[in-house]
């Protein structure tokens, strides 16, 4: 297994996906606007989420032998914040939820990224949205030598 190395490559991966699955409709479009870290973003009058990645501290699990040569546990969580505008009800909300959590749910990468079961927070009413985050924990193996 081809292991990735670094938080760079892991947002690579995790962003990509996001973007090439966060689609709807024949032809396929995004389903709503995406705001991503470190760009300049004004949020539309419509439906928006904001993709973000959280990290825990690391765990060292295994040597391998050679010194330095340690297996390390990456624990993180990706986070869709879906907005919406308010008094629209939740149905709306609900699916682009869904939608997101599908994105990663029973995921298992080649690169040795495992994802757990997506879960939802009810946010609520903010600054003139509705909004709930999608959470959804992953774990990644990574190799220093």
């Amino acid at each position: 297994m081809a292991y990735l190395q670094g938080f760079g490559p892991e947002g690579d991966f995790l962003r990509n996906r996001f973007s090439a699955q966060w689609v709807d409709g024949s032809p396929s479009a995004a389903r709503t606007v995406i705001a991503w870290g470190n760009v300049n973003f004004t949020p539309p009058e419509a439906a928006w989420v904001r993709f973000n990645v959280h990290h825990f501290p690391v765990a060292e699990i295994a040597s391998l032998g050679a010194p330095g040569a340690n297996l390390r546990r990456i624990d993180g969580t990706v986070m869709v914040e879906v907005f919406v505008p308010v008094n629209q009800g939740e149905g709306v909300v609900d699916d682009h939820c869904d939608a997101a959590a599908a994105i990663y749910r029973d995921l298992t990468s080649q690169q040795g990224l495992r994802f757990g079961e997506p879960s939802v927070v009810n946010v609520g009413p903010l600054d003139g949205w509705y909004k709930k985050d999608v959470l959804v924990p992953f774990v990644r193996d990574t190799v220093f030598t």
